[in-house]
């Protein structure tokens, strides 16, 4: 009977994930790609090196500010009313439960608490204060369930408690509407679930509950639906955590007229800012029938997205096409001395941020329809992935203190790192893929937009941007059509260039952005510029604080001409050799 139970259990859990009956999965190949934090209303908790193997890394979860606590941590959160007034949210409370590593060794339980930090084990270390992720409410603001919001700000990096190195890990910043509600269970209940039954959705697969085994209790909380599409900003204050964007400085973001600024304060801290109103995205899924042809058909779509995705100097996995004996016509079925590379094909889930995951979508759509699935409305913030010699072209742009630039659409998919930089083009590339439709059968109007900072602009494209326009053309991949061109004026904002084009229509694009016009200033006497703006130039600075610029004069001389120039990195006039 416990067997029986545990089949169907596992078979719900294919439906319920997959989208698809049992029956109609058991000879059908499926691909799909789930939106991050879409489904469950993910609560994060802090963790310290010293839960952690090794030892080498942190995930802090930000508190709110206290005047005890007033860094590294969230200042406020607030929406915008039709009146332009930004109104404050209020912190309702933290997230009631934090794991329990102690009471049932090897399981994964829970156990309610009301206090406001998770406590680190070791006391004098230097890592701040972190919390759990938590729970706020807006005057005059209600959702499909409610007037709750669970806002969780996540910072994962490397080093331990006596030193912090670099983050290369991501950040995560999201704002999720919730409904919630604490339930008695009794012990039977709680025997029957598995190791990790707090992970298991219940009812259905946007509900999550925590289990307390103490307690006999579990939290339970669904996700639900943004119902007011206003603009939202989160302010918070870094100083331990300035250095973050040392490495990683691009962001992306699930939200519209996304903004990200930054003001530097006399107590070496900052304030970040981030701003956008909240979006509807569809995740997407695919089918197609268990044969043989497309056996082989999913194998040759991943090498193709192995190789595209692979670093430069490193020969990509690629599957023997050739090798049959593995095909399995009832994909959910496990067949004897089949290794787990030997009968993989194109089959499962995947997520829209997967560094691959485009180029799996542009190959099979030209066999079979990715279709829409499972609409939700998101707010978020995420740090890129940085990777390839692509990274490197803008790091060398980069100031390293501040973000460089953050990317934002309403595609299904958006590749994880930053836009390439096209040297022959001179244009940011970038690849993202949504479906044509929504799930209401309605054509889907695509948005891109794109801020980069002036430093990055100038470095790029040249010093003087006093009568430059954008270009942006969107190409259909599937077909490599131009689908539209605009070209606008520039807008500078608070240290960032904004660009934005909307109104196409969406398969697997790539949207190439170059500015036009852009010119490098000659540098002389009268002239003088405390940053040298071409490709190749690496401004000199440290984290959190930048170095001044040292300037310095040469002597350039043209027959019985001479000239004197002042700069950081001078450089003689066309004609004029240094002296």
């Amino acid at each position: 009977m416990r067997l029986l139970r545990a089949i169907v259990s596992i078979l719900i859990f294919v439906s319920m994930y997959t989208g698809v009956s049992p029956v109609q999965a058991a000879n059908q190949y499926e691909a799909t790609w789930s939106l991050s934090n879409s489904g469950f209303p993910e609560a994060y908790f802090s963790l310290w090196p010293s839960r952690m193997q090794g030892g080498q890394a942190f995930r802090g979860v930000l508190p709110a500010c206290t005047a005890a606590d007033p860094t590294d941590c969230i200042k406020s959160v607030e929406y915008q009313d039709l009146q332009s007034n930004w109104i404050k949210g209020q912190l309702e409370s933290y997230f009631p439960v934090e794991e329990d590593n102690e009471t049932i060794p090897g399981k994964t339980a829970y156990k309610f608490t009301e206090s406001i930090y998770s406590e680190n084990p070791v006391k004098d270390s230097i890592l701040p204060k972190s919390a759990r992720s938590s729970i706020w409410t807006f005057p005059g603001i209600e959702h499909s369930g409610g007037s709750k919001f669970l806002l969780t700000f996540t910072i994962f990096r490397s080093g331990n408690d006596k030193q912090l190195l670099p983050s290369t890990a991501p950040t995560d910043i999201s704002i999720v509407p919730i409904s919630d509600s604490i339930q008695s269970i009794s012990k039977a209940e709680l025997d029957e679930r598995m190791p990790y039954g707090g992970l298991i959705s219940e009812p259905n697969s946007k509900t999550r509950c925590y289990y307390d085994p103490v307690a006999l209790k579990k939290y339970c909380t669904q996700r639900e639906d943004f119902t007011n599409l206003k603009p939202i900003r989160l302010t918070v204050n870094f100083k331990k955590h300035l250095d973050i964007f040392q490495i990683v400085d691009w962001f992306t973001a699930r939200n519209q007229n996304s903004e990200i600024s930054i003001k530097k304060l006399v107590d070496g801290s900052a304030d970040l800012t981030f701003q956008g109103t909240p979006i509807s995205i569809n995740s997407a899924e695919s089918f197609r029938p268990a044969t043989v042809e497309n056996y082989i058909l999913g194998r040759k779509i991943m090498n193709i997205a192995f190789e595209a995705t692979q670093q430069p100097g490193i020969k990509p996995y690629s599957f023997d096409l050739t090798q049959t004996k593995c095909f399995n016509p009832t994909p959910y079925n496990w067949i004897p001395n089949c290794s787990e590379f030997a009968d993989m094909t194109l089959h499962g889930g995947g997520s829209t941020e997967d560094a691959s995951g485009y180029f799996t979508w542009r190959e099979l759509e030209k066999y079979f329809p990715i279709l829409p699935k499972d609409t939700v409305t998101v707010w978020n913030f995420k740090t890129m992935n940085p990777a390839g010699q692509d990274f490197l072209d803008l790091l060398k742009c980069s100031s390293r203190t501040e973000p460089s630039g953050v990317l934002s659409s309403n595609a299904s998919l958006l590749v994880p790192s930053p836009p390439k930089w096209n040297k022959e083009n001179e244009s940011l590339d970038y690849n993202l893929a949504s479906t044509h439709l929504d799930t209401n059968g309605k054509v889907v109007t695509g948005f891109y937009e794109l801020r980069v900072s002036v430093l990055v602009a100038k470095c790029l494209w040249g010093n003087d941007l006093s009568k430059a326009k954008a270009q942006i053309q969107i190409l259909s991949a599937s077909d490599n059509t131009v689908q539209s061109v605009e070209v606008s004026t520039l807008e500078i904002k608070d240290g960032y260039i904004s660009f934005r084009a909307s109104g196409f229509h969406y398969s697997a694009n790539e949207i190439k952005l170059k500015i036009i016009g852009a010119k490098n200033l000659q540098i002389s006497e009268s002239t003088t510029s405390t940053n040298s703006a071409s490709p190749s130039a690496t401004p000199a600075v440290t984290a959190p604080a930048v170095k001044p610029n040292v300037k310095r004069t040469i002597t350039c001389v043209k027959g019985k001409l001479s000239k004197k120039v002042t700069a950081v990195k001078p450089t003689c006039p066309n004609g004029y050799k240094k002296k």
